[in-house]
């Protein structure tokens, strides 16, 4: 998880996502108006994940004006705007989560995220992908092992829905934010029954 500076106007976006890549990204060139993989990733983090690659532009443009928007959108080359067409996040309430987010897309929220406390219930496992070769396998991991949960609320506190990320030195701050990740499911266990819900898995966060 990273916190992220979402761009301030339409100029600095440009200038830092129009950057010509690494010098081994030998077909692209700064400054020419469009924007690829390869420069996206170098502003995102050298992540290769294209899905990550898109909740970062999104979060990182929301607090440009809408036609802004749509110029870095048009921006981008063919195959990036495929990408962004098929990972495009879903920017939710955090009473819409668990009816609308789908699991594996990515999704939006803004919210106040508090620890979660009690955490018997999240007792089971996470699968996590191990890349060999060309064959991907699964592996369990505790779920307590690897996440920091908490819960994030409205408002209102009136609804509030789990979100969880990789344990680190990086928490989640106890005040309005704006996180970005990826849908998934975490296996439960209240009175003895077993369950899933589902859960935002963040990537990305930024401060309002």
């Amino acid at each position: 998880m990273k916190e992220l500076i979402p761009f301030q106007n339409i100029n600095e976006a440009m200038n830092h996502l129009d950057n010509g890549g690494h010098f081994f990204n030998l077909f692209t060139k700064a400054g020419d108006g469009e924007i690829n993989a390869a420069e996206l990733a170098k502003v995102a983090g050298m992540t290769n994940e294209k899905q990550h690659l898109i909740l970062f532009l999104e979060l990182s443009i929301s607090k440009l004006a809408k036609i802004d928007q749509v110029e870095i959108i048009s921006s981008l080359d063919d195959k990036l705007r495929r990408g962004f067409l098929k990972y495009k996040a879903h920017e939710l309430m955090v009473h819409e989560v668990d009816h609308l987010g789908v699991l594996g897309g990515n999704v939006i929220l803004t919210g106040i995220p508090t620890v979660k406390e009690s955490k018997s219930e999240f007792n089971g496992f996470i699968l996590i992908p191990i890349f060999t070769g060309k064959v991907t396998m699964f592996v369990p991991e505790p779920v307590m092992d690897r996440y920091d949960l908490y819960e994030i609320s409205n408002d209102h506190n009136e609804e509030v829905f789990l979100i969880a990320h990789d344990r680190g030195k990086l928490k989640l701050p106890a005040e309005k934010i704006k996180v970005a990740g990826v849908v998934k499911e975490i296996e439960t266990k209240v009175n003895g029954i077993k369950g899933m819900q589902k859960f935002l898995e963040i990537n990305y966060f930024s401060l309002l």
